[in-house]
C-alpha cells in the first residue's frame, strides 16, 4: 500500500516534468524563429530559472540594448531654389543676413532675378551716343580693343562683379558700420547698368546715355523698398553719375566698385599692350583704323551732346554731307594708344583726311591739303570736317536711314 502511495505522486511528478518539457521545447522553438525580431519582448520569454533560458533572455537583452533605433524622420519636401544660378543663390543668402528691412529684402530680390533672368546681353553698351561704347571703343588692348575684349562679359557677370567690388569697398571703409550704406549702395550696384537692356531703349530712350535710362529704371525696385525719400533719391543720383564725376560717397563708391569691375574683367579677357601703327604703303592709315573712325563720327551724327553746360552738335549731316569737329577722329585715333603718332595734332589730322581721301570719302569741296572748311551757323562760323553720307554709309555698310532725323541748327 505505502509502494502505490509513493508510487503515485512520482507519476505525478513525472507527468509534471513531462508537461515542463513540452512547454520548454514549444517556448524554445517560437524565441528560435523570433530571435532576430527587434520586436521581441522579454515578457514573451517563460519566466523561470532555467540555465538555457536566462542565457538567451541575457543574450537578446544584450542585443536590444546596443542596437539604437532611431525615430524614421520626415522627408523634407524639396525647397524650389529661387535663383536660376548658385552665384546669385550666396550672393542672396550672404545679403540675407546683412539686410534687416524685409521690404528692402524683397525689393532687391526682385531686382536680382530680373537682371538674373535677362542679363545675358553684351555689358558694354552699343548704342549711338553712348558714352561708354564711345569711350572703351578707343583703348587698344593687344591685337583687339577694350570694347571687344568687354563684349564678352555679359551684364549679369558684370553686374555680380560690380556688386562683389561695392560691398568690399564698404566694408573696407566702414566696417561696422557698412549696414547705414548698404542698401543704397546694393540698388545702385544691381542697377547701375538697366538701360543697357534692350527693354529700356525705346521710343525717346533709343539714343540716350544707358546711365540716364537706368536712373528711371531703377524707381520700379526702389519704390517696393523701404528706403525714404531722400535715400532714393541718392541712388538715382549716383547710378546717373557713374560715368561722371560723381560728389557724393555712393556715387564715389559705384563709381570706383564700376571701374575695378572692369579691370578684372580686362584682365580675364586679355591683356593689354601698346601697339604700332604701321600705315600702308603710300601712307595711309589702314582700311580697319579708317573704320573705326568714322564709326566714332557715325556716333556723333545728329544727336546732341553736353558740353561745359551747353548742348552742342559735334557732327550733324546737311543735304548728304557729315558735317564734323576734327577733333572728334583725331582724339579717337590717340585714344587707341598707339606709341608712334606725330606729336602734332595737325599733322595726326591731315594724316585722317589723306586717309579719308583715298576711298573718296571727304566732299569734293574741301580743297586738297586741307582737313576743314568754314561752315556758317546763324551767326557763327565754324571749321568742320566734310564727308560724302552716301559714301560714308556705304564704306560701313550702314544705312543712312538709321541716324536721328537732322536737328535744325541755329
Amino acid at each position: 500500500m505505502k509502494q502505490i502511495e509513493l508510487l503515485i505522486p512520482a507519476i505525478a511528478l513525472y507527468a509534471l516534468a513531462g508537461l515542463f518539457w513540452i512547454l520548454y521545447k514549444s517556448d524554445k522553438a517560437r524565441i528560435e524563429k523570433r530571435s532576430f525580431s527587434l520586436d521581441l519582448s522579454l515578457e514573451d520569454l517563460p519566466q523561470n530559472s532555467n540555465k538555457e533560458l536566462y542565457e538567451l533572455r541575457s543574450e537578446i537583452k544584450k542585443l536590444k540594448d546596443s542596437i539604437r533605433i532611431l525615430p524614421k524622420e520626415p522627408k523634407e519636401k524639396e525647397s524650389k531654389s529661387e535663383f536660376l544660378t548658385r552665384e546669385f543663390e550666396e550672393l542672396f543668402s550672404h545679403i540675407r543676413g546683412k539686410l534687416k528691412d524685409e521690404n528692402t529684402l524683397m525689393a532687391i530680390k526682385s531686382l536680382m532675378q530680373f537682371l538674373e533672368s535677362k542679363g545675358n546681353v553684351p555689358s558694354i553698351a552699343s548704342f549711338q551716343g553712348d558714352r561708354e561704347a564711345k569711350y572703351f571703343r578707343k583703348i587698344k588692348a593687344g591685337a583687339t580693343t577694350t570694347y571687344d575684349l568687354l563684349a564678352k562679359v555679359s551684364l549679369r557677370e558684370h553686374t555680380l562683379n560690380v556688386v562683389k567690388e561695392i560691398l568690399f569697398l564698404l566694408e573696407k571703409e566702414y566696417g561696422n558700420h557698412s549696414y547705414v550704406l548698404l542698401p543704397q549702395a546694393l540698388f545702385a550696384a544691381f542697377g547701375h547698368d538697366l538701360g543697357k537692356l534692350p527693354e529700356f531703349r525705346t521710343g525717346a530712350y533709343a539714343t540716350s546715355d544707358h546711365p540716364e535710362i537706368s536712373a528711371i529704371a531703377i524707381r520700379k525696385w526702389l519704390n517696393k523698398s523701404s528706403l525714404s525719400e531722400e535715400e532714393k533719391e541718392n541712388v538715382i543720383k549716383a547710378i546717373k553719375l557713374h560715368h561722371s564725376k560723381p560728389d557724393e560717397k555712393l556715387g564715389q563708391l559705384l563709381k570706383k566698385a564700376d571701374e575695378k569691375a572692369r579691370e578684372h574683367e580686362t584682365l580675364k579677357y586679355g591683356i593689354f599692350a601698346s601697339p604700332l601703327l604701321e600705315l600702308e604703303k603710300d601712307g595711309t592709315l589702314p582700311v580697319e583704323i579708317i573704320v573705326r573712325l568714322l564709326e566714332e563720327i557715325w556716333e556723333f551724327i545728329n544727336v546732341k551732346k553736353h558740353f561745359k553746360g551747353k548742348a552742342l552738335y559735334h557732327a550733324f549731316t546737311r543735304n548728304n554731307i557729315i558735317f564734323y569737329d576734327p577733333d572728334i577722329a583725331s582724339k579717337a585715333l590717340k585714344d587707341m594708344g598707339f606709341n608712334n603718332l606725330p606729336e602734332d595734332d595737325k599733322e595726326i589730322k591731315l594724316l585722317i583726311d589723306k586717309s579719308f581721301r583715298k576711298h573718296n570719302l571727304v566732299w569734293e569741296k574741301v580743297k586738297e591739303g586741307y582737313y576743314c572748311i568754314p561752315v556758317d551757323i546763324g551767326n557763327k562760323t565754324l571749321y568742320l570736317g566734310a564727308l560724302n553720307l552716301t559714301k560714308v554709309a556705304d564704306f560701313l555698310g550702314r544705312l543712312a536711314s538709321e541716324l536721328p532725323q537732322t536737328p535744325k541748327l541755329e
